[in-house]
């Protein structure tokens, strides 16, 4: 609600009857500042207002997006899992080679392993979760642990609790 009243846009002529501004012609963003008394605005030209959302599986609280938020944006993008030739440079930065590949495997392969196919993840590894399991691999390899053991602890630290629903106790479920 919040951000549906920040991009609903008023006139200037609006704008001098609420706030008593003289301004330039034009349409213009407010922003109230609750518990301050003041409102910010700026030119909808000279502002533009970026959000992003996980929206979808395990993510939303309280259903879909409002359709009347995403009619205010002027572009709405649905990005999807980067392809293997884009996203394997950026792993392979974070880690070894081998390393790499193993994480971009054990990502895709999770994705096919959620509630959704029949299976017990409750999500599948996003690359987030993939780039902080390969800089916990790296962590460990550097306090002395071989990769394969590094592998299987990182796993457990960042892998399991974000794909695993957890008990009240914070363990996997």
């Amino acid at each position: 609600n919040a951000l549906i009243g920040l991009l609903d846009d008023v006139s200037a002529t609006e704008l001098k009857a609420t706030l008593g501004v003289d301004v330039p012609d034009g349409r213009y963003y407010t922003l109230d500042l609750p518990g301050a008394g003041e409102v910010l605005y700026a030119p909808t030209r000279l502002l533009s207002v970026l959000c992003t959302t996980n929206a979808g599986n395990a993510y939303m609280q309280s259903g879909q997006l409002d359709p009347a938020l995403l009619r205010r944006f002027q572009r709405v993008m649905f990005v999807s899992y980067p392809a293997e030739a884009v996203i394997m440079p950026v792993y392979a930065k974070a880690a070894t080679p081998g390393t790499a590949r193993v994480a971009y495997a054990l990502e895709v392969a999770t994705r096919s392993m959620t509630v959704d196919q029949g299976q017990l993840l409750a999500r599948p590894m996003n690359t987030g979760v993939t780039l902080n399991f390969l800089a916990e691999v790296q962590d460990l390899v550097q306090a002395g642990l071989s990769e394969t053991s590094a592998l299987r602890e990182a796993l457990l630290v960042t892998v399991t609790p974000f794909c695993c629903e957890l008990t009240d106790e914070g363990l996997p479920d």
